[in-house]
Formats: C-alpha cells, structure tokens, sequence
C-alpha cells in the first residue's frame, strides 16, 4: 500500500507546475511518473513529502541516487536548466499559460542539450 493517497499524488503534481521537478519538461498526469526524492532502495519513504513528478528519462537517470547526488552528477545541465527556468519566471502569465510553438522548442532543445551534456 502507498503512504500516499491518489488525491494527494494529483494535488503535488500541480503544486510542481505539472512539470518535471528535475528538467522542468511540461507533463501530462499520465505521463508523470513518482519519483522518490530519497529512493526506497536507500531507505526513503512511500509518502508524498519524499515523491516528486519526473519525467521518464530524468526517473530513470536518476537510478537509485538521492537528489543531491543526482544533481551534483548532472550539474552543468541543470545550471542550463536553472537558466532556462529563470528566464520562464520572467515571462507574462499569458505566455506561461500558453507558449508560443518557438518557445517550447527553444526550451526543448536546451534541456535536449543539457542532457546529452552532463558536466
């Protein structure tokens, strides 16, 4: 049995922006997959306070590493993404609701960039 309810796994998820909690990829619920902050394999618990949305790729890059670790592993590509997303904060909220087609694949290929990358 998860520590978590379905509702409280639906409510992170759009507290996180509907995005990936690592490269910040928009995603659907569906395509959300829980990652655990503190693996279980390493001790972490089943609760929402230690499960983020992550893409499928960042999940299974990120393995069995704790967060940290699997920043410090990929640091020079989220110092790319932490660009991209400082630069996300300082749009209008019209374009945040709804980003031009060119925005989106400026995003993508920045983040495609980073991980292809890693420091």
């Amino acid at each position: 049995m998860a520590g978590h309810t379905e509702r409280q796994w639906q409510g992170k998820f759009f507290r996180c922006g509907m995005r990936c909690f690592y490269c910040l990829k928009p995603l659907t619920l569906q395509e959300a997959t829980k990652e655990h902050l503190t693996p279980q394999a390493r001790g972490g618990a089943d609760t929402i306070d230690n499960i983020v949305p992550a893409c499928k790729a960042c999940n299974e890059k990120k393995g069995d590493m704790t967060e940290p670790e699997f920043r410090t592993t990929f640091s020079k590509a989220f110092e790319i993404l932490t660009r991209v997303g400082a630069a996300e904060r300082e749009m209008s909220l019209s374009m945040r609701d709804e980003p031009s087609l060119d925005h989106l694949r400026s995003e993508a290929e920045s983040i495609s960039w980073a991980w292809r990358n890693p420091a």
